[in-house]
């Protein structure tokens, strides 16, 4: 059954007010299993606040057709909406921007144009445009590459609970980046804290660190507990690890052909240890029907990849 909406708050929305609209339109798509007429009404809502000039309307109508809520789905119109907002001074709108120049969707790939956003939006204290600030000066992307100040500001992202740069800054701590001492122990404390954030590559990197004994002690069940959430949603090297596990029995019993579907999802993301591990099972007939051809085309791939054992099959 749907919520009701407030009458109060419908009444000033019909009768113009711009911030109730942009309220229902919120509203609306933010009810419990919020129907497809309920996300289309609330994304009718939003366009009559938009229209008025409501910022935080003009962001919202962008997220609509970033994500297809209410409105098909359309890049240009999401970009033009973020820009019409990033350019009244709306700080997720501003990083949305620098996410678009980055990546070159629905604008011209402009690192230079992403970084003067991400910037902006930084500046009024988004942790992802913080973070993103970050990755550019870690990759040398827009700026010029600098270790110790993509340090500053991933560390900044982290300590505000940004995932993303949370699992990056554990990164940091692994190789010693940017003047931070090497700390396996720290590594894994941060990848913890972006684990509990529910985020994939963390989660695979703690499964990693129970796997290995690095950071924490040793521990198979922990780490077959933290592979399996991301294995689950689609991560490549989580699904390869989970494989591993699965074909030496390592936290789990062993069962080849557990590990050959869990290396056969990794490799059809090009995933090249799994693809070498997969045409082991090829060539072997352990967990999959002995196929040595396919063997012979899944190390060539993995090669291709430069994956260095597969060179050497």
């Amino acid at each position: 059954m749907t919520t009701p909406l407030d009458p109060t708050l419908l009444a000033q929305a019909q009768k113009g007010d711009a911030g109730a609209q942009l309220a229902m339109g919120l509203a609306c798509q933010g009810r419990p299993a919020a129907t497809p007429q309920d996300l289309a009404e609330g994304a009718a809502w939003l366009q009559k606040a938009a229209a008025q000039g409501n910022i935080e309307a003009k962001y919202h109508l962008g997220t609509c057709f970033l994500r297809g809520k209410g409105l098909d789905k359309s890049w240009p119109a999401a970009a033009r909406w973020f820009r019409d907002a990033a350019e009244s001074g709306h700080a997720r709108a501003q990083y949305w921007m620098g996410e678009l120049f980055r990546n070159g969707t629905a604008v011209p790939k402009n690192h230079a144009e992403a970084f003067k956003w991400y910037k902006l939006a930084a500046a009024q204290g988004d942790a992802a445009a913080e973070g993103a600030l970050g990755d550019a000066y870690w990759f040398g992307e827009g700026v010029k590459q600098d270790d110790a100040t993509a340090v500053q500001h991933v560390k900044k992202a982290s300590e505000a609970g940004f995932a993303p740069s949370q699992k990056l800054y554990g990164d940091f701590f692994r190789l010693g980046v940017g003047g931070l001492p090497k700390s396996e122990t720290e590594a894994a404390a941060w990848y913890a804290k972006a684990a509990a954030l529910q985020y994939d590559p963390a989660q695979t990197a703690l499964g990693e660190c129970y796997l290995t004994g690095k950071g924490v002690p040793q521990d198979a069940a922990q780490a077959v507990k933290w592979l399996e959430k991301p294995a689950s949603r689609g991560d490549a090297k989580a699904q390869y690890l989970l494989g591993q596990c699965c074909e030496q029995g390592t936290g789990m019993p062993q069962d080849t052909a557990a590990a050959a579907a869990w290396y056969e999802k990794s490799a059809a993301q090009e995933h090249a240890p799994a693809q070498q591990a997969l045409g082991e099972c090829c060539l072997s007939g352990k967990g999959v029907p002995q196929d040595p051809a396919r063997a012979i085309s899944l190390f060539e791939k993995a090669a291709a990849r430069k994956d260095a054992k597969a060179q050497y099959s």
